[in-house]
């Protein structure tokens, strides 16, 4: 498995769980670039557009569905880590919002006095 790599929240959990299930079994996924000429329809589904495909062949997927050996503790310290996140940012802002309100640190500028006006 190589070149299939996402940053993308789960999505990036998803990939993990899925190199370790081909690993454990010792297979490999090979993956090849298309030009988008010769692709259309992963394009299209890729921007869900399913124009084309027959509805009734159309299989409805869940998280609850998915059922990974290591996707579950991922998908659980991906929670935990996006809550410390959001409580990081939160202070952050506040400690922004109370010094905006408060003294200014910055120094003001001072001109040298070698400087001719």
């Amino acid at each position: 498995m190589s070149k299939i790599m996402t940053t993308k929240w789960p999505l990036s959990a998803i990939l993990v769980e899925l190199a370790w299930q081909l690993q454990k079994r010792g297979w490999l996924l090979r993956l090849e670039w298309r030009p988008r000429q010769l692709n259309q329809a992963a394009d299209r589904l890729s921007n869900g557009d399913t124009t084309g495909f027959d509805p009734a062949k159309r299989v409805e997927v869940t998280a609850e569905m998915l059922r990974g050996e290591i996707l579950p503790l991922l998908l659980a310290a991906g929670e935990n880590w996006g809550a410390q996140l959001e409580a990081l940012r939160q202070a952050k802002r506040e400690r922004e919002g109370a010094a905006a309100g408060g003294p200014s640190r910055k120094k003001p500028r001072r001109l040298d006095a070698g400087w001719n006006a």
